[in-house]
């Protein structure tokens, strides 16, 4: 049996630019004791599965330094304030692939990690996409944009080409649309 947690405190432990660290000491519904927890919060985010017209995914290779790998994802990034993720989304794909898209949709969310994150991951579904712009990007980015059947996603999930926790999230809506 679980209750609430009601906050006691909350105060700001560390701002680390991308995302600041909150410490919170709450107390339990039902022991009524008191522990503290930390907690990562930052920007929503968003990602964009966008489909050409003869069903490639337009997808982005590059390097991630957490794991410093490169990664194989679909177009993404942290939403601008209250941004409508629709919005925000054809942005983000915008300025890393060059491409725009005919319609775009919200097909789902989830939440990264809600143990110690605050944040919500979006999902847009970007169809009848075709390259029109340069890429837009920031001066720390460098990505390839890369092509790929839709027919194949499944397989490269399998595979662990695509290994991004978040774009495999995204990527389930969009094959179970």
């Amino acid at each position: 049996m679980t209750g609430d947690w009601k906050e006691i405190k909350s105060e700001l432990h560390a701002d680390c630019k991308i995302f600041r660290i909150h410490k919170s000491t709450r107390e339990s519904e039902l022991s009524g004791k008191q522990f503290d927890f930390y907690t990562l919060v930052g920007t929503n985010w968003v990602n964009v599965i966008p489909v050409t017209e003869d069903g490639q995914v337009v997808m982005v290779r590059q390097y991630r330094h957490g794991i410093r790998e490169m990664t194989l994802e679909i177009p993404g990034g942290a939403l601008h304030d209250q941004e409508d993720p629709v919005i925000g989304g054809l942005r983000e794909m915008e300025e890393e692939t060059g491409y725009v898209c005919r319609e775009a949709k919200l097909i789902g969310k989830s939440f990264p990690n809600p143990a110690i994150q605050s944040n919500t991951c979006f999902y847009v579904l970007a169809t009848g996409c075709r390259p029109e712009k340069p890429q837009n990007l920031d001066q720390a980015e460098e990505v390839d944009v890369v092509l790929v059947p839709a027919a194949r996603i499944p397989e490269l999930i399998r595979n662990g080409e695509i290994s991004h926790a978040l774009v495999i999230n995204a990527l389930y809506y969009y094959l179970n649309q």
